[in-house]
Order: C-alpha cells, then structure tokens, then sequence
C-alpha cells in the first residue's frame, strides 16, 4: 500500500512539472505565431509605404519653384495632358528640378495619380493629386489641387460622388434653361410674323 501510495505521489509530482511546461510550450508558440503574423503586417505595410510614396521634406523655396513649375506645365497644356485617363506612366513636363507625372495608370476603379516630383532624392513626391475619369474636372481646378498639395504635404483626392452629381444637375439646369430660351425666341419670332410686337398689340 505504501509502494502504491509512494508511486502515486511520484506521479502527481510528474504531473504538475509537466503541466506548466506544456503551457509554457504552448504560450511560446501562440506568440510566436502572434509576431509572424504583425510581423508580417508590418512588411505588407512597408510594401504599401513603398508603392504609394512618402512626401519629400521641403522648404519654403522649394515650393515656390515648385508652383512655378506647375504653372509652366499648366499654361503649356501639360497639366491637362497629365490629368487625362490612360493606361500607361508618363512625363509630360520637366526641368532641371522637377517632373510631371502621370504616376499612376487609371485603375480598375477608375482613377489614377498626377504627381510633381524632385528630379533627384528619396523621397521625391512634393505634390499629388487622384483623378477620376468620369469626374469632369478642369485644368484650373487640378492645379488648384496640386498647389494646395503642395503647400500641405499630402495626396489630394480631386473632386467627388456628389461633385459629380452636382456637375451632373448644373448641366441638366443648363439645358433646361437654353431650351426655355430657344422656346421663347420661337414664340418671339411667330409673333412677330403676325404683326404682333408686343402682347395683345398689333
């Protein structure tokens, strides 16, 4: 009885070193799993990092050259030729400081990204702006964009789902409005080959 008692008491002893070292096992594998998995986060973020671009640092004669620049490719059409939906990257102006980009090919949701950037450095983006094909945006206005980019260092997402329908409504009053016009000058007209100049009088 003793023997077994003894046998026993062997075996609990056993028992609970075993225990915290299949815990300790155990808890040493979930956080590792735990760091692989932030751990890959973090890479897939750094790859983010690296497709999207940080912002270069700048001063504030940086960005004077900078806008002036931009205006240059505005006034040259360049701007506009940048801002057009396309499928391939291209430069359509530069200097001996910096380059217009399109430095994005329209995705498959649509937009795309013209960005002005230093000639040389990393980072290199100083302003950058995301257009929508079917947002119907004027030249001024993407360059108005780019300058505010510019000044405050970050992507600037041009126009909207409501700027579109606004554009959309002003265009469906517009036509409205021409139609109103086109009636009256009609109706004018028919008076007028009747004799009728004014109304009720001949």
């Amino acid at each position: 009885m003793k023997y077994f008692s003894a046998l026993i008491f062997a075996g609990l002893i056993a028992f609970s070193y075993a225990v915290p070292i299949y815990n300790i096992g155990d808890h040493d594998i979930v956080s590792r799993e735990e760091f692989d998995s932030e751990a890959f986060a973090a890479r897939e973020w750094q790859d983010v990092e690296r497709r999207t671009g940080h912002f270069a640092s700048t001063n504030s004669g940086q960005r004077t050259a900078a806008n002036h620049f931009l205006h240059d490719a505005h006034r040259l059409g360049k701007l506009a030729e940048a801002a057009k939906p396309s499928h391939q990257v291209k430069t359509t102006h530069q200097n001996n400081q910096f380059h217009l980009d399109r430095q994005q090919p329209t995705n498959a949701h649509g937009y795309h990204k013209v960005a002005v950037q230093l000639n040389r450095g990393s980072p290199s983006t100083i302003g950058q702006v995301v257009l929508h094909k079917d947002h119907k945006v004027g030249a001024n206005r993407i360059a108005k964009a780019m300058r505010h980019s510019i000044k405050r260092g970050k992507e600037v997402h041009v126009s909207s789902r409501k700027t579109v329908a606004n554009i959309h409504h002003n265009q469906q009053r517009s036509a409205a409005k021409k139609a109103r016009q086109q009636a009256k000058m009609k109706a004018g007209m028919a008076n007028a080959a009747k004799g009728n100049y004014k109304k009720g009088r001949k």
